[in-house]
C-alpha cells in the first residue's frame, strides 16, 4: 500500500484530536512522532504540485561566505535560484 496525502492528513487529525497512535502502510505514529507526519505530508504535498505543474521546479538558497563581484561581505543579501 502506497502512502497518500489524504490518508496522511487524516492520521495528523486523528493524533490531533487525542488519538493515540495511527498506523500507515506499516508504521506506527504517535503524538511524540507527529512531526514526522507533518514533514511526510509536506514532502507528499511538495511531490504532488511538482507532477501536476503547478510549483516551479525552482528553489531558493542562500550562498554562505560569498560576495560575487562586491566588496560587500555581507553574504545574507546574496541569495540565487536554480533548478532542482
Amino acid at each position: 500500500m502506497a502512502v497518500n496525502l489524504v490518508d496522511v492528513e487524516s492520521a495528523i487529525a486523528q493524533i490531533q484530536e487525542g488519538g493515540q497512535s495511527v498506523t500507515l502502510d506499516g508504521f506506527t505514529y504517535s503524538a511524540a512522532s507527529l512531526a514526522a507526519l507533518a514533514s511526510l505530508r509536506d514532502t507528499l504535498k511538495a511531490e504532488e504540485l511538482r507532477s501536476t505543474g503547478a510549483r516551479p521546479v525552482f528553489r531558493r538558497f542562500k550562498l554562505s561566505n560569498a560576495a560575487y563581484g562586491s566588496s560587500s561581505t555581507n553574504s545574507d543579501s546574496i541569495v540565487r535560484t536554480v533548478t532542482a
